[in-house]
């Protein structure tokens, strides 16, 4: 029951970042100074950390997701950060744009492989922060390589990972 109306406001939850996204785009945070936006992206992110620990410790094992108000600003200026300085590593400026091209279908697949890892895995005697390390790495790092092997199939790159 709990899992299936926290799904249901998954579309309302997707179009704040869609909107986020959008108002980044259009120059929101364009006034703002990137060690500011930077700070506030890692501040973000640790507190994101911080809660999942938290919540890990709890019997109820929440997952920090889309509707965990803090991600959506951890997103907003990482995305930002990320943007205004990826010009600075000419090396990593590819990779930043092929991501940026994919996260839509790493955010969906992550999903996907972190629950099955969670079914097929015992992890009862991991720490706490191995299990989130070892879950997300492994998530993104196993959804960017199904990515790279399937999206040459242009059926499942346009309207399974939603690539342009």
């Amino acid at each position: 029951l709990v899992s299936a109306v926290l799904e249901s406001y998954l579309f309302s939850f997707f179009y704040l970042y869609v909107l986020a996204g959008y108002y980044i785009n259009k120059g929101l945070l364009a006034k703002w100074k990137t060690w500011v936006i930077g700070v506030l992206a890692l501040g973000t992110f640790l507190l994101c950390c911080g809660f999942q620990l938290f919540a890990y410790a709890q019997p109820a094992n929440y997952l920090v997701a889309h509707d965990f108000p803090v991600m959506l600003f951890c997103a907003v200026f990482t995305f930002e950060f990320i943007r205004r300085t990826a010009h600075l590593c000419a090396k990593l400026e590819k990779p930043i744009n092929y991501i940026s091209r994919i996260s839509f279908a790493i955010y969906f697949l992550h999903i996907v492989i972190m629950t099955i890892l969670t079914r097929i895995i015992s992890m009862s005697g991991w720490y706490y922060w191995c299990k989130l390390l070892f879950l997300e790495g492994s998530s993104v790092g196993g959804s960017i390589l199904l990515i790279m092997l399937f999206s040459n199939i242009k059926p499942i790159r346009k309207y399974v990972f939603l690539i342009k």
